[in-house]
């Protein structure tokens, strides 16, 4: 399957929401892979403090309830559940009820987040119902199974990133 910018069921909804859809994926995918690079970010009022409790899931919503995430900094915790959040919005606004970001097609913006993915499944964090199933429906895709399988291939090591290797398990 050859991953759209934007969906093709969106066409049928009319041509605004369709150019509406086409500019959210492809910003999704702007915001992942080069974010906000227009914004001065050494500007002092553009100023992100990672550990800002305003990012935090509090302890009565569905993630903040695990131990798991209570014991992660506060930074990590913030990225999280900004992930999260954002997954959920495109899913639920432009998602029309099929399992990728964008619609019932896998699109540029769910191959962008693939790594997040992996990251999310192979570090076992802790997610949402809603993060899980589009998760699985991302592992689902024949490409990942791709990109799987090639990564199993690798004999070579980059011993800054691997700092766990030879001992990660590699089922």
């Amino acid at each position: 399957m050859t991953p759209s910018i934007a969906p093709e069921e969106a066409a049928t909804r009319g041509e605004a929401l369709a150019t509406l859809t086409a500019r959210l994926c492809r910003k999704s995918v702007d915001k992942h892979h080069d974010a906000y690079a227009d914004i001065d970010w050494d500007a002092p009022e553009n100023h992100i403090d990672p550990a800002d409790p305003r990012w935090i899931v509090g302890e009565t919503r569905g993630l903040g309830r695990t131990r798991w995430y209570r014991e992660l900094p506060p930074e990590v915790q913030g990225n999280v559940a900004r992930i999260e959040q954002m997954w959920a919005d495109c899913r639920a606004r432009f998602g029309h009820g099929g399992p990728f970001l964008f619609g019932a097609a896998a699109g540029a913006a769910d191959a962008m987040y693939a790594p997040v993915v992996s990251r999310f499944h192979t570090y076992r964090i802790q997610v949402g119902a809603g993060t899980r199933a589009y998760m699985q429906a991302v592992m689902a895709l024949p490409a990942w199974g791709a990109w799987e399988a090639a990564a199993r291939q690798e004999s070579w090591v980059l011993p800054r990133a691997e700092v766990d290797w030879p001992d990660v398990l590699r089922a």
